[in-house]
């Protein structure tokens, strides 16, 4: 089984030049290094830098900031083929772009990366703001992501939109994207608790009055 979905693969990974798997992992790499350097060297609590909330939050700003806003403004450019590749999987991404996508996809880059990197910047310093931010930003990816899903079902089905290739479907349209279903859910849980434990009960509000 995996030897089958392998060799379907290869054609698809193989029509990507090297040099644009390079360049596609250095604008998601670097910026994820040069956020990390920055923590580690100016923030109050250096071993907050590699909680997996705050890696996360760096990888997914470094993909919305650098490779969705190349989608959307680069679309023949460094790493068309690249592009090219996910389009194959996903038709929306095609060319043209389809205009609904590219507006989200350009929300999204000028919106929701620089969140990610704000509120990964608020946690590694324990800022009290941090946890306001990441819920407008994991609400943000979640709202893109259930759009992102239930568009094709308003325009001809999910198999007019996406490619019936298994590797292609599988790996590209669903593997890629699945995690933005459940690193923001967690997230989102997470500020949900830290907000309302820090909240006082109704009871401790009337005991606070008794004792006036």
């Amino acid at each position: 089984m995996t030897t089958d979905f392998l060799a379907a693969a290869r054609p698809h990974l193989d029509a990507i030049p090297p040099a644009e798997w390079g360049i596609a992992a250095a604008m998601i790499l670097v910026p994820l290094i040069l956020f990390v350097f920055l923590f580690r060297t100016f923030a109050r609590f250096p071993a907050r830098t590699f909680y997996p909330s705050v890696l996360w939050l760096l990888f997914s700003g470094a993909i919305h900031s650098a490779i969705e806003l190349t989608f959307t403004l680069d679309r023949d450019g460094i790493i068309s083929k690249a592009t090219d590749f996910y389009g194959a999987a996903d038709f929306r991404y095609g060319r043209p772009l389809d205009p609904g996508t590219a507006a989200m996809e350009y929300m999204t880059a000028i919106l929701v990366g620089p969140f990610c990197f704000l509120t990964a910047l608020a946690a590694v310093n324990g800022w009290r703001w941090r946890h306001p931010l990441q819920i407008v930003t994991c609400t943000s990816q979640l709202y893109g992501l259930v759009w992102f899903s239930l568009q094709p079902t308003f325009t001809g089905g999910l198999h007019s939109q996406a490619s019936s290739d298994p590797f292609l479907f599988w790996f590209v349209f669903f593997g890629l994207n699945a995690p933005w279903g459940v690193f923001p859910t967690i997230l989102l849980v997470q500020s949900f608790y830290s907000i309302t434990s820090s909240l006082p009960t109704e009871s401790a509000r009337i005991e606070k009055k008794k004792k006036r």
